[in-house]
Parts: C-alpha cells; sequence; structure tokens
C-alpha cells in the first residue's frame, strides 16, 4: 500500500476510459497529473468515471485475464461457494477453484486480486476526497461528486469486509481490513469490523444526506442518492440495525418496481428494467464484451459472442421453482446433445442472464435491484420479531413472480428460513450466495447432482461459521506490511 500507488491507477483509470454513455466523457490522455484530474469537478467526473469502467474491465495491468473479471468475479465467486450452481468442470477451470474452495489461501489469485482490486478504488478515492475543498465546481456539483467517491469507498470497504473475515454479528471486535480514509498512506494493522462499518456507514450517511435526488449525467450507471441508500440498508442489515435497513428498503422497493414478465425474462443485461437501482456497462474494451457474466453464464449467447457455457443449476435448487413462476421460465435441459448424459450435473442451465436483443448494446451488470429491497425488509421484519408483516412483505413478491403464491404462515427461524429460500430463487446469478450463508449463519449444504458433495443425508460440506467462507490476507500484502495478522 504505497502512495505512488495512486498516480499509477490514476493514469491506468484515465486511460482506460469508455465511451458508452454521453456522461462519459474522456479528457486529453497524453499529459495527466492528479492537479489536473482533480482540477474542477467535471475533470473529477471523469477520474470517477474511470473507476466504474475499471469495475467491469477484465484485465489484470493491461491485458486481458480471466481470472480478474472486475467485480464480475466478485459476483462468480458469491454464486461459485454456495449450494445452487455447478461449474462445467470441478478441476480444470478457474472459477472452480472457488466452488472447491481451494482459491482462499494467501498465496492463491483470488485473495490477491480482491485485494488489490478494492485498495486501487479506495486510493484514488482517498485523494480525490483530499482534494474536493480546492476543487473548482458549484457547492451541488462538488457535493455530488463527493457523494459519490464515498459512495464507491463505502462499497469497496463492504466488499473487502465481506470476503476477508466472517459476517459481522459474531463479533464486530474481530479484525477486518485495513482502514485508510486520508490520501497519505502507510502500512496500517487490521481496524475491526466495527471500526469498518462505522466508517462505511459514515460514508453513506454522509452521501444520503448531502447529495441531490438527480444521478450525475441522469445514468443509473452512477452512485446517486438512491444507490447509496441500497448500500447503506445492505450495511445496517449486515450489523443488526434492522429498523433502519427496513425503512430504507421501503423506500427503494417503492420507488422502483418489480419488472413485468416480460421484462424479467430479458432484463439482467440492461440497467433500463424497472427495478433497477444500480447497474454498469461491461468496458468496451473487453473484446466487445465477451469477457463478462453473459460469457459465462449463455448457453450460447446472442450476437455470435463468445459463450463458454460454464453454469448449470443443481437439480434441488431446480425443484424450489413452481412450474407457474414466471423465474422457472428461464431454465432449461441442456441444450447440447448428449452433455448431460456423460455428464449428470450438467442437466439444467438458465438464460436469465443473457444478451441484449439489440446487437449494438453491449450488456450491462445489474449491482442493485430493488427485489433485494424488498426480501431486506422482509428479513429486517422477521429478525424484529413482526411475522404477519415480514410474511405480507415477502408475499408481494412471490406474488409478482409466481400467481398462484400463498402467503407464508412459518414465523421464528422457518419463516427466515422461508426468506433465505427466496433470496437464492430470486437473485442466483448475482453472486449473494456465499454471503447469505455467512450472515445467516448456515452450513453449506451440497446434496443432488453436485459434483463435490456435503456428508451423508445432511449433505453438509462445510458448517456454519466455517473458516472456508472467507479469503486469508494475501501473501504480497503480509510480506510488505508488517502490521497485518493473517486469517486462519
Amino acid at each position: 500500500m504505497k502512495k505512488n500507488i495512486i498516480t499509477a491507477v490514476i493514469l491506468c483509470l484515465i486511460t482506460s476510459l469508455t465511451g458508452c454513455d454521453d456522461f462519459l466523457d474522456v479528457v486529453p490522455r497524453d499529459k495527466v497529473s492528479s492537479d489536473i484530474v482533480f482540477n474542477s469537478d467535471k475533470s473529477t467526473g471523469v477520474v470517477l468515471n474511470g473507476v466504474y469502467d475499471h469495475m467491469t474491465y477484465a484485465a489484470e495491468g493491461f491485458f486481458i485475464y480471466a481470472p480478474s473479471l472486475g467485480i464480475h468475479n466478485f459476483i462468480v465467486s458469491g454464486d461459485w461457494m454456495g449450494q445452487d450452481v455447478i461449474p462445467k468442470s470441478s478441476i480444470t477451470q478457474w472459477q472452480a477453484d472457488d466452488y472447491s474452495f481451494t482459491s482462499r489461501g494467501m498465496e492463491k489469485d483470488r485473495p490477491r486480486f480482491f485485494w488489490s482490486y478494492c485498495y486501487s478504488h479506495i486510493n484514488v478515492l482517498n485523494d480525490l476526497l483530499a482534494r474536493i475543498p480546492s476543487m473548482q465546481g458549484s457547492a451541488t456539483a462538488k457535493k455530488q461528486i463527493e457523494g459519490e467517491a464515498r459512495g464507491l469507498r463505502a462499497y469497496n470497504y463492504f466488499l473487502l469486509t465481506q470476503w476477508f473475515q466472517q459476517t459481522y454479528l459474531i463479533d464486530p471486535q474481530a479484525p477486518g481490513v485495513p482502514l485508510y480514509l486520508e490520501s497519505a498512506i502507510d502500512p496500517k494493522p487490521r481496524a475491526s469490523m466495527e471500526e469498518n462499518f462505522k466508517a462505511i456507514i459514515q460514508d453513506l450517511q454522509w452521501a444520503v444526506q448531502n447529495m441531490s435526488e438527480e444521478r450525475r449525467g441522469g445514468s443509473k450507471y452512477v452512485i446517486g442518492k438512491d444507490v447509496a441508500k441500497g448500500l447503506l440498508a445492505k450495511a445496517y442489515l449486515e450489523v443488526g440495525q434492522y429498523a433502519e435497513a427496513k425503512a430504507l428498503a421501503e423506500e427503494l422497493a417503492s420507488k422502483y418496481p418489480l419488472m413485468t414478465e416480460e421484462e424479467y425474462k430479458k432484463g439482467f443485461s440492461d440497467v433500463d428494467v424497472s427495478e433497477c437501482v444500480w447497474g454498469l456497462p461491461v468496458s468496451t474494451k473487453n473484446m466487445n464484451a465477451n469477457y463478462c457474466l453473459q460469457t459465462i453464464w449463455s448457453h450460447p449467447r446472442k450476437h455470435k459472442r463468445w459463450s463458454n457455457n460454464f453454469v448449470f443449476l443443481n437439480d434441488l435448487f431446480v425443484e424450489l421453482f413452481s412450474e407457474n413462476d414466471m423465474r422457472k421460465g428461464l431454465i432449461s435441459l441442456n441444450p447440447v446433445a448428449g452433455d448431460a448424459e456423460r455428464y449428470p450435473e450438467r442437466k439444467y442451465v438458465s438464460s436469465k442472464i443473457m444478451d441484449p436483443d439489440d446487437a449494438q448494446k453491449l450488456p450491462d451488470v445489474l449491482l442493485m435491484r430493488s427485489s433485494e429491497m424488498i426480501l431486506i425488509q422482509a428479513e429486517c421484519a422477521a429478525r424484529m420479531n413482526q411475522s404477519p408483516e415480514a410474511q405480507t412483505i415477502l408475499f408481494r413478491l412471490q406474488k409478482h413472480r409466481d400467481p398462484n403464491a400463498t402467503v407464508s404462515t412459518a414465523t421464528g427461524e422457518e419463516l427466515l428460513d422461508e426468506i433465505l429460500v427466496e433470496r437464492r430463487k430470486e437473485l442466483y446469478g448475482e453472486g449473494f450466495a456465499i454471503g447469505d450463508i455467512k450472515r445467516m449463519r448456515k452450513p453449506l449444504i451440497r446434496k443432488g447432482l453436485h459434483t463435490i458433495k456435503g456428508i451423508g443425508t445432511t449433505g453438509v460440506l462445510y458448517p456454519a461459521d466455517s473458516h472456508e467462507f472467507f479469503l486469508q490476507i494475501p501473501q504480497d500484502e503480509i510480506q510488505t506490511n508488517l502490521e497485518i495478522i493473517q486469517n486462519p
């Protein structure tokens, strides 16, 4: 974590800007310094655009590298470590390391990439935030820029806490990650999870309180007040502030209507669908979007783009959907002749995450939807012993997806389990699986056609609160930061 990393990352981000949308304006790239790029709200906005672009850029250094698919990799890993998806191979694919839980060691690519990805963004954002007082621009524009930067910083710290420690409520004093909130960076020890989430929540609260309702450029690609509210709801849920999380989630759920069936069946590659709160365009540098979630999930992709046919659905997961559930319509038998006969685990595929119908439009990645907010509402109500309200909230989503759904009568832990099942059905492919297992403090159960199964009739692969559910601190950080303490 060196100070000179910041300038290098700024240059990398500036030279990696995409022209996907009108708001992504490009500045001259031949002579760039921190003083120039942070001179005004407009030029600083370009740096933020570079951060967004970098989030979906499949690169490490200056070449495309499949195991570092930007934010896509966090999403894929989150699902791969769960119980509902199965990789094409549990041996030869890079994603197989997540599925087999052999990617968490300090010497592995996964900890190194996740760590460097988040901290490279945090370094740039800290430098940006330090320069806002001297930046040219109106007070309103500068508040928008600061809110975006704080929101992105909070988001990256949230990712780090998710991947490098157990869930917060097990032990708020457990070591989280080093907390850097300034541009001058010297190695620091790990802050506690409580300190990490205090910083996350403070950044998001500032954004909610100070940003206007309009997003910069009017685009769902950038963090605005609504995205900050959604991230804050997720943070409050994690730390057990359920009333606060529920209120914010309810506000967003009412503002972003659930997708129609038509939207749902084509809506996981386009931020313009009604319930998308936040999403990002795939970077134009990824060889016509051939390194993205659609590459991994589709069987095959549209418009002659690459398709790796990597992901299959567990048979027991598929059985959770009723025939009247619109989500079941996106699940089908493996279309490759003879494949499922040779490899039984490849029985079911999903077309949930697919290219847009428009061949000229590159796919987006959806990062936040109002359906998640409804599920947060329901979980918070259940945790506050408001079972009737939780049942009603949950039924709103269930009825919208399945016209034959009935209102739950469950209470207590049974109701929380039902909410978790609904989260699995609604959010698969969006990276929530291992995070939900951790937050709900559940064992990882793998039964059915999984190639790596749990033990006996229970199917438990790892017990609740297993160390396998989070990563070790990467070896490079251990070697250069003598203050750091390694995870088990």
